[in-house]
């Protein structure tokens, strides 16, 4: 994955253990990385789904990390097809054996889905309480039974003064969902930064990441060409 080459400084919004590996790529190519999260992931605990299951599908490294051990003993030898080859790493990590599919994002992994599972399939879908649910709905639509576990929860949480005063220094920011995104402005007008937050360059994910940024006033806004964070450190390589 390309880096930036020239010195500057990042703020990543993301939740803590995605934005400390961000910031090690980062940081690789000579970034200056300020860790901000506007996110706390939080177990549920929910108890695994009934059911015979065909295939498993993960998003995040999130819902693998929060699969209990005797979970994982039930469910390693099924085919997991993810979003992501750092969600791929995870899964083989922790124990599964079999990675059917990998894509760069959910709208590229419905189609791989639905050309390899049986026109009764039953997926078991690992996912958090604020899901897009677009993967579960194209699965549905071509009449796959989808059955949703969610075992994490992703809570809204606040910067605190020092992290405040150093996203108010940086020159970017990473942004990686319209709600996280939507968080940050909120953290930035809370922490009375609005000024600084809207005179940086923001590097959105996607258009929709992007929304509420520009409604806010951010001057200097730039869309990854591909909804990964592949895309989104290829975008923000080119701009600074």
């Amino acid at each position: 994955m390309a880096t930036p080459k020239s010195k500057l400084r990042v703020a990543i919004t993301r939740a803590e253990a995605d934005a400390v590996e961000t910031a090690r790529r980062l940081e690789a190519g000579g970034v200056v990385c300020v860790t901000a999260p506007v996110l706390c992931v939080l177990r549920t605990d929910a108890a695994r789904p009934d059911g015979v299951f065909d295939a498993i599908v993960a998003t995040s490294v999130n819902a693998i990390g929060a699969l209990a051990p005797s979970d994982l003993d039930a469910l390693t030898r099924l085919p997991l097809n993810v979003v992501g080859a750092r969600v791929a790493d995870h899964a083989r990590a922790a124990g599964f054996s079999v990675i059917a599919s990998v894509a760069p994002n959910a709208a590229a992994l419905a189609p791989l889905l639905l050309a390899s599972l049986a026109p009764d399939a039953h997926v078991l879908v690992l996912a958090g309480v604020d899901r897009g649910g677009l993967l579960e709905e194209a699965l549905a639509a071509a009449g796959r039974a989808v059955t949703p576990w969610l075992l994490y929860e992703a809570r809204a949480r606040p910067w605190s003064a020092e992290e405040s005063a150093a996203v108010a220094g940086c020159a970017a920011m990473l942004h990686y969902s319209p709600r996280s995104a939507a968080l940050a402005l909120s953290n930035a007008r809370a922490a009375g930064i609005a000024q600084a937050f809207a005179a940086m360059r923001h590097f959105c994910i996607s258009a929709p990441a992007a929304a509420a940024l520009a409604a806010a006033g951010a001057r200097h806004i730039v869309v990854a060409d591909s909804p990964d964070e592949a895309g989104l450190i290829a975008a923000l390589s080119r701009r600074m």
